[in-house]
């Protein structure tokens, strides 16, 4: 029944494609991680994206990893919903991938990279998330506060690096 799903997700409907997108979510089956992480990426309609983006999440494999990070990277409209999905996974193997994006010159990049690592828990990235603090981006900055909340780190804790 997947592979069937699978193949609708090519249909030339979007509100097809992104029922399918719902379903599979649903059905949390593995052998969607690869059809999602293309349509996540390819597809013209933003909402079938959108949906596959949650498929991905909610699936948990870690296949869904770079698909995930590709949206990120590339600083994607629905980079930001990539972020939360791959935050879902709980995967700490992306986490060195997503240090190095918190560099970006993109906004969305950075914003979009310190959401996830608070999200995964990888207490790694408290210097980083620090350094975002001064960041000139104040949704960067709002997102780095909340992951390095989320990390246990409190302010006046090591405030000689903040």
């Amino acid at each position: 029944m997947t592979e069937v799903f699978c193949k609708l997700l090519q249909d030339e409907n979007w509100e097809a494609r992104q029922q399918i997108a719902r379903a599979l979510r649903e059905m949390g089956t593995v052998r969607a991680v690869e059809p999602l992480g293309r349509v996540a990426l390819e597809d013209e309609n933003k909402d079938v994206r959108f949906a596959a983006i949650l498929a991905l999440g909610r699936i948990g494999h870690p296949a869904a990893i770079e698909p995930l990070l590709t949206l990120i990277r590339n600083g994607d409209s629905l980079a930001l919903d990539a972020a939360s999905a791959l935050g879902e996974l709980g995967n700490t193997r992306a986490a060195e991938s997503l240090l190095a994006l918190l560099e970006s010159e993109n906004s969305l990049v950075r914003e979009s990279a310190a959401l996830t690592l608070g999200k995964i828990g990888d207490t790694r990235a408290v210097e980083k998330l620090l350094l975002l603090l001064k960041d000139e981006n104040s949704q960067v900055r709002r997102r780095a506060a909340q992951s390095l909340e989320q990390l246990g780190w409190q302010a006046g804790q090591n405030a000689e690096r903040a």
